[in-house]
């Protein structure tokens, strides 16, 4: 299998999984609800969901990685297929305030929106976002103007995943 076929494969993997966005059910809510013990928090809102998953792929190393954050912060980096573990831990308050930030940041949805052209480069990184409402593809070449705020974030996710 090509390089191309496995991106397409990955992107399909991605896009299959459910937004996870904060929206309840429909349904009717339960009259009984559990109230938290004495001295429990609850975890800060992040504004997408209940996890965030980013994919980057490509450039001249050829170096993919997937992230997926889970709202309480917990975090694991894998291959892109999600089958290789490479390293896990948790985000701080602050670092998860800053991720939300970054994903609920409207320049970032209309990089996701934007149009591609057809073309290939062979150096190009592909990034591919679901967290809900700000969620889509960026390809690493094509298109009509730069994309600082996904490449912000996944430059954001790599530092602060980093295990070294």
């Amino acid at each position: 299998m090509g390089m191309r076929a496995s991106r397409a494969l990955v992107v399909l993997a991605l896009l299959a999984l459910p937004a996870c966005t904060s929206t309840p059910a429909a349904g009717p809510t339960p009259a009984v609800t559990a109230s938290p013990s004495p001295g429990a928090t609850a975890p800060a809102p992040t504004g997408f969901g209940t996890q965030m998953v980013l994919v980057r792929t490509g450039g001249l190393k050829g170096g993919s990685d997937m992230w997926t954050i889970t709202a309480d912060g917990g975090w694991r980096r894998t291959d892109p297929a999600g089958k290789q573990v490479k390293a896990t831990g948790t985000l701080t308050r602050e670092q998860l305030g800053d991720l939300t930030r970054k994903l609920t940041d409207p320049a970032l949805a209309a990089e996701l929106r934007a149009d591609a052209r057809p073309g290939t480069c062979p150096d190009g990184i592909d990034y591919i976002l679901n967290s809900g409402p700000a969620s889509g593809i960026v390809p690493g070449c094509g298109l009509e103007s730069p994309t600082p705020h996904i490449v912000e974030l996944a430059e954001f996710v790599g530092r602060v995943t980093a295990t070294n």
